[in-house]
């Protein structure tokens, strides 16, 4: 066995206030099982550190809000002065955002959330998945619902639409895999009991819908499958991928969206558009860098962009400067705050 030797070091910060020091010694006296002073002996934190002991989340959070009420209407302290931190944000969500907006107290909330269920990430899963499993019904819907796939000369509404009732049609005649891959045109149709040889009028019009929908997918997406078929290196296969986006304007239907959340104030969700479709470039890159003379393979094309969003975060930035900071606990973050409330 190796001898190992505690070390303990006693340097202390200077910046870090002498009861913070004190409570810190105090817990770890408390924690190892040694003999604790008497009550008298106890170290003060006079306004330095209060602890305060609360019986649900709820009653925690009220006390924390009121409490910041006080400090900014009668001591002079700002919002933005304010952190609240804990190790689980995400525990006192559902309970922090009610009582802070009943109290009035505007807050940011620093919290890290995944690219996996935006759109784009959704709709290069749904494409990918498209080509690997041969047209599968749940896959087209996937894509078709992100609404990233709009053609240029139909408004969102009727492309809408147009969509609900090719999937009517999908649905009642499971046309899926190999029917997207033929040339005749999909038929739909119901017989009126009193003229059994004609088709319903209505189902001729939804017979025609779905199939200009359908040939409008087919031009788009069977040149980009054949270009996969083809491709021998991922490169090749890269390439194919951001040009086909590129012709579909993709990016810029992204663009549209950010624009779309700027005019109706909604800013910190307008960023997320522009860094979704900025962390789809970094993964290509690296994909190619790393990658790119390797033999293509759709499998492996989608497990890089599904791990890559789903490691992938937004970065905010807060909307306005005068609010209190909700985070998960760092030391940096703490430091840069004169009042923190620490959760839990």
């Amino acid at each position: 066995m190796i001898p190992v030797e505690n070390i303990l070091l006693d340097d202390v910060n200077e910046t870090i206030a002498p009861p913070l020091i004190a409570l810190e010694r105090f817990w770890v006296n408390s924690q190892n099982g040694q003999s604790l002073p008497q009550k008298s002996t106890i170290p003060s934190t006079d306004e330095a550190i209060q602890v305060v002991q609360a019986t649900t989340k709820q009653a925690e959070v009220e006390y924390i809000a009121a409490t910041i009420r006080d400090l900014t209407r009668l001591r002079d302290f700002r919002y933005r002065d304010i952190l609240v931190t804990a190790r689980d944000v995400d525990a006192y969500k559902d309970v922090l955002q009610p009582i802070f907006q009943q109290e009035g107290i505007p807050y940011f909330m620093n919290e890290r959330e995944s690219m996996a269920d935006h759109p784009f990430a959704l709709f290069l899963n749904a494409l990918l998945r498209l080509y690997k499993r041969h047209f599968r019904y749940e896959d087209m819907m996937s894509l078709l619902k992100t609404e990233l796939f709009v053609p240029a000369n139909y408004s969102d509404q009727d492309w809408r639409q147009m969509v609900d009732v090719m999937e009517n049609v999908m649905l009642a005649y499971g046309y899926e895999g190999a029917y997207w891959l033929r040339d005749e045109p999909w038929q739909y149709a119901r017989f009126d009991l009193d003229e059994i040889s004609e088709p319903l009028d209505y189902d001729q019009q939804l017979e025609e819908t779905a199939n200009v929908v359908k040939n409008i997918i087919r031009e788009a997406l069977l040149p980009l499958f054949d270009a996969f078929d083809k491709a021998e290196m991922n490169l090749e296969a890269v390439q194919a991928l951001y040009n086909f986006l590129v012709k579909q304007g993709i990016k810029e239907r992204l663009l549209t969206w950010r624009d779309r959340d700027i005019e109706n104030g909604q800013l910190d969700h307008s960023r997320k558009h522009e860094q979704v479709w900025n962390v789809f470039i970094n993964l290509l890159d690296e994909f190619v860098e790393i990658l790119g003379e390797q033999v293509w393979a759709v499998e492996e094309y989608l497990a890089i962009f599904e791990t890559g969003f789903e490691q992938g975060t937004y970065s905010s930035v807060p909307p306005t400067l005068d609010q209190v900071t909700v985070s998960p606990f760092t030391f940096s973050r703490v430091s840069r705050h004169k009042i923190v409330f620490l959760l839990g």
